[in-house]
């Protein structure tokens, strides 16, 4: 599923950094779960291994496993257009379906 198949007879260090993170992905899947929390997935990856990671991911939801997915990936959010549920300093602050990555201001910055 994750596409390593090819990658098996490697050790992690062997590995490219995309490969480690469908690697993971493999690792927590083969538990079956319902609900998967994926932290930053694309972080430190270039863009095509970026949008490889995003299609397994958009896959295993297809599924039937739900993804809470944590990223500051501008495009990432755009391209989806599902529930966002923003955090500001340990609270909600914002609950919307089909939405966008919206850019806040530090309103503090310019003092």
């Amino acid at each position: 599923m994750v596409g390593l198949e090819n990658k098996a007879h490697l050790f992690p260090a062997q590995l490219s950094e995309g490969e480690k993170q469908r690697a993971g992905i493999a690792r927590a899947l083969i538990y079956q779960p319902k609900v998967l929390l994926v932290d930053e997935p694309t972080s430190n990856l270039d863009p095509a291994n970026s949008w490889q990671i995003m299609k397994l991911l958009k896959k295993v939801n297809q599924e039937g496993t739900a993804l809470i997915l944590a990223t500051h990936d501008e495009d990432i959010v755009n391209s989806l257009k599902v529930r966002v549920i923003e955090i500001d300093q340990g609270k909600i602050s914002r609950d919307e379906d089909q939405s966008q990555y919206q850019k806040r201001f530090d309103k503090n910055k310019d003092k």
